[in-house]
């Protein structure tokens, strides 16, 4: 209803926001120290990419855990689709890839790889294809791009530009 929202503390903690006055409903304890968390557009599942290599779909009335499934090494960006039909946690530096999650099933449902070194991520407001950045090493000075095909599971194209992208 937009008059709630959620704030990730350093301390393993969500603090549930009345965003009508300020204050603080609610805290609960979560698995790991929060990297990155989305809410599901119905505001039925709170999804928190956390230290602990691992993505917990959480119950946002009461914090209990749904499920929790590996992220791969060095998680660093979690998006999920308007639906909460499908997750993506994209693996930083040397990993390259972006895993993809069933969120109604609440489980992994591919891995899909991409480019060297990617640093950021953004989903279409469709959900169909999701764009990454990368910054490789050396003297090129241009940033790659990756635009991953969410529906088939794989990257698209990638091209480059001159200028590398501050805020996707």
């Amino acid at each position: 209803s937009g008059d709630i929202g959620y704030v990730a503390l350093a301390n393993k903690l969500i603090a549930v926001v009345d965003l009508s006055d300020g204050s603080v409903r609610d805290t609960f304890q979560v698995p790991g120290k929060p990297i990155d968390m989305a809410l599901s557009e119905n505001g039925q599942r709170l999804w928190l990419l956390h230290s602990r290599r691992s993505v917990s779909v959480l119950d946002p009335d009461d914090g209990s855990v749904l499920a929790t499934m590996d992220s791969g090494k060095s998680p660093q960006d979690l998006a999920i689709n308007r639906s909460g039909s499908r997750a993506y946690v994209l693996g930083a530096w040397f990993t390259n890839t972006l895993q993809q999650y069933n969120g109604k099933k609440l489980r992994p449902r591919a891995t899909i790889d991409v480019s060297k070194a990617p640093t950021s991520m953004a989903l279409t407001p469709n959900g169909k294809t999701m764009v990454v950045s990368h910054d490789p090493p050396g003297p090129s000075g241009k940033l790659k791009y990756s635009l991953v095909d969410t529906k088939k599971g794989r990257v698209a194209e990638t091209f480059s530009l001159r200028h590398s992208a501050e805020i996707m």
